[in-house]
């Protein structure tokens, strides 16, 4: 089924593009003008009402991620970080709550650029809390993923231990617990871990080994009847080959793997290169880079006959870092227009 698009706001606007529902529709938290500001729309009545979040008090946006789940009000973190870098320059980790009027935001974490440099920020509310995490870069530039929870007296963080690639990784809740899926660079392998609910965290388990010459990207997490469900692409570093969207999910306590689509150039924006999510069914909206195009991948799985594929179809072009989800039965993708410099909304349109 083809989707239609629409231009939420435009003018040097919509990068980290993050899709929630609030109240039944979409919403949707970005980027301002210049990454100097986060922005917030809502449809309301099939109109787009945008407003401001905040200001960035040191530079530039490092990124975005929004929840909107246990039924409360959405939630955001952020990354404000030094447009210009120095020994001097500070990055930090930002929090806001929406209270239906306006945005309250606080600081969770703060160091100087030549000491801790924060990337790609996560948000997850359970019924434990809110968390957050992010990958931190310290002094040596050894990667590693940290987590926050808010507690009564602020903000606790953990580091987890893990060594990521540069910044690629994504947090979710499966089941009942907290997870999360990074690439470790020198074991050369995705890699999973969940978080009980006492608190500590699980031996990281190897899902996948990839090869020497491979690179891992786009990392997304989603639940789906209680296992995990990842999407992510890999760079081949061949020419011929050039890369591939793929998939991982546990089926009878091992890691299956499969490809869903392949022989394309993998996204530039390693961030933001896929999004999955489901409906009792799943898909994964991901960005191709030469043609410039997200598409939106739906698994067809018919089990009498131990059968399934992926179903590919164009959402549009001149289109990246898509954001995927279901509100009321229906696909919605946030996506920022590369072309005119503004953040845009996809709806599947039903025949």
């Amino acid at each position: 089924m083809p989707f239609a698009i629409e231009t939420v706001e435009s003018g040097r606007v919509g990068q980290f593009p993050s899709l929630i529902n609030y109240d039944d529709a979409p919403a949707i938290v970005y980027g301002g003008a210049g990454n100097e500001s986060v922005r917030f729309a809502r449809l309301i009545d099939g109109v787009w009402i945008t407003s401001h979040v905040a200001n960035l008090q040191h530079g530039v946006l490092g990124s975005i991620d929004a929840e909107d789940s246990l039924n409360e009000s959405p939630i955001v973190v952020y990354i404000d970080r030094p447009k210009n870098l120095s020994t001097t320059s500070i990055s930090q980790i930002k929090y806001g709550s929406f209270d239906g009027t306006i945005w309250n935001i606080e600081t969770v974490d703060t160091d100087s650029f030549a000491q801790r440099f924060f990337h790609n920020a996560k948000i997850v509310k359970t019924s434990e809390g809110t968390f957050l995490g992010w990958v931190e870069r310290d002094v040596q530039g050894v990667y590693k993923i940290v987590t926050s929870q808010k507690g009564s007296n602020g903000w606790n963080s953990f580091a987890i231990g893990a060594t990521s690639s540069r910044s690629s990784w994504d947090m979710a809740r499966i089941g009942d617990n907290l997870a999360i899926v990074y690439f470790d660079l020198s074991a050369r392998a995705v890699k999973y871990a969940e978080r009980t609910m006492r608190g500590s965290w699980g031996t990281p388990e190897t899902a996948v080994q990839v090869a020497g010459t491979h690179s891992v990207l786009g990392i997304s997490l989603i639940d789906l009847n209680g296992d995990a469900q990842i999407s992510y692409q890999v760079n081949l570093g061949n020419s011929n080959l050039p890369g591939a969207q793929r998939r991982l999910t546990k089926s009878s306590g091992s890691w299956v793997e499969d490809v869903v689509d392949q022989n394309f150039t993998t996204s530039g924006f390693v961030d933001s290169a896929s999004s999955i999510n489901q409906n009792g069914f799943l898909a994964i909206a991901y960005h191709r880079r030469r043609d410039n195009v997200v598409n939106y991948a739906t698994l067809l799985d018919e089990s009498e006959y131990n059968l399934s594929m992926w179903a590919i179809e164009e959402v549009g072009r001149d289109l990246a870092m898509p954001s995927l989800k279901y509100i009321n039965l229906v696909t919605y993708i946030a996506v920022h227009d590369v072309r005119t410099q503004s953040v845009a909304f996809a709806e599947e349109v039903i025949a």
